[in-house]
């Protein structure tokens, strides 16, 4: 009884694997219509156009946007200054989407233009930049460009304070150009400062004779720290 209970049982059982009910709810792929390919690709097409349209959007606003805040302030306040004929300038944002740091290039400066006329010069330029056009706040940081390469780096706080003295002598703002300059990699350009007043006064004006020939490409013949 035994024997022939066990065998109707695994019958039973073999028949129940193989019935649908206990097989594995395997669910099959339907496959695509051509209405289902069409509608699919309808949809990425009109994906790939509002991403075009996207790119297209940002490589004109971009430029404009570094045009109107930055380089129309900087080429107008030289355009209608003395220095019109003495240097070509242009500005935009760090790597052009920075908003909070610009780069100003300076090129063509005249050899004729004295150290304290660069001086004039770059205050012009600080009025002219000297808070964010969309924020109203001081930028975080202002470079210096010649040559498409970053010489001094300003902090803003510094470029908008060289622009608020612009009433101050020609070697006042000097003195406060030389000490807020800082080099590329974020370090005082004047570097270590002596203790004593007659070798500090000869480092900044060193400093600045530096920086005048970074940019004219001659030594300042006048005292301009003086």
């Amino acid at each position: 009884m035994r024997a022939s209970e066990t065998r109707a049982h695994a019958k039973q059982f073999s028949i129940q694997q193989t019935t649908p009910s206990n097989q594995l709810n395997v669910k099959k792929l339907k496959p695509k219509t051509s209405d289902d390919i069409e509608l699919l690709y309808q949809k990425h097409k009109k994906r790939q156009i509002i991403y075009g349209a996207l790119t297209v959007l940002c490589l004109i606003l971009i430029p404009l946007l570094n045009w109107l805040t930055v380089d129309h302030p900087l080429t107008a306040a030289i355009a209608n200054s003395e220095f019109k004929d003495s240097v070509r300038v242009h500005g935009h944002y760090q790597r052009f989407v920075a908003p909070g740091n610009i780069v100003i290039r300076l090129g063509d400066i005249s050899g004729e233009m004295s150290g304290e006329k660069f001086v004039d010069m770059l205050t012009q330029l600080a009025i002219a930049t000297q808070a964010q056009a969309i924020t109203g706040s001081p930028y975080k940081s202002v470079a210096l460009a010649r040559n498409g390469i970053v010489q001094f780096r300003f902090r803003g706080e510094a470029w908008k304070e060289l622009a608020a003295e612009r009433d101050l002598a020609a070697p006042q703002r000097a003195m406060l150009i030389v000490i807020n300059l800082y080099l590329p990699n974020g370090k005082p350009a004047l570097g270590e400062q002596s203790d004593n007043p007659r070798i500090l006064f000869e480092q900044k004006e060193k400093l600045f004779s530096d920086f005048y020939r970074c940019f004219v490409g001659k030594t300042s013949k006048s005292q301009t720290l003086q």
